[in-house]
């Protein structure tokens, strides 16, 4: 294949490159550089200074640029062309949207409760007020009225308001226990022994 006129097209692929204001004797190829052997079979891939590879799930044959790389592959690619795989991952996103958006909200949720939990317990100091124990740490009502309190805010809203001033709340007085104090301390203000 010769290029002769310095203002045609070459079509690779589905790709079109104009070859205007270029040197076209650099684009002169011989049928081996395009693909065949010397026996007239058609080889995988082209050499025209870049390489190409044919989807498996459109069947277009594309230079490898349009793959994404995957390493775990022979060839270094992934087998489908990034189009397909666009639009795979969006049909996958739109069929499991609210599965997704779910999930999302209950780790959202999660990991907040948990940072809530952390911040508040530094503010109390972190420590067992008894034992000095970091493990196991529990919030005490002082004056023996979580009941009470619980039936006015959750603890989640607790903890938020805790962490929202940066101090101790004033309105119920909270202490830092281990789980084995605070059960000792339920037990005896319950008029058992521990």
């Amino acid at each position: 294949m010769n290029i002769a006129s310095p203002s045609s097209r070459v079509e690779l692929a589905g790709f079109s490159r104009s070859l205007a204001g270029q040197d076209t004797a650099a684009l002169s190829v011989s049928p081996l550089e395009l693909g065949e052997t010397a026996t007239g079979e058609t080889s995988s891939r082209v050499k025209l200074g870049m390489d190409t590879k044919t989807c498996t799930k459109c069947k277009r044959t594309l230079p490898t640029v349009e793959f994404a790389r995957d390493a775990s592959k022979r060839c270094g690619f992934k087998s489908i062309c990034k189009g397909c795989d666009r639009a795979k991952a969006g049909a996958y996103y739109r069929a499991n949207r609210d599965r997704r958006r779910a999930y999302w909200q209950a780790k959202r949720d999660e990991m907040s409760a948990a940072y809530f939990v952390l911040r508040a317990v530094r503010i109390y100091g972190g420590q067992c007020i008894e034992c000095g124990s970091v493990e196991d740490l529990e919030f005490d009502h002082v004056d023996n009225n979580g009941a009470a309190h619980r039936e006015v805010e959750t603890l989640q809203a607790v903890l938020r308001r805790i962490v929202r001033t940066g101090q101790p709340i004033t309105d119920y007085r909270l202490q830092l226990l281990c789980k084995r104090h605070h059960l000792a301390k339920t037990l005896a203000t319950r008029g058992q022994a521990a």
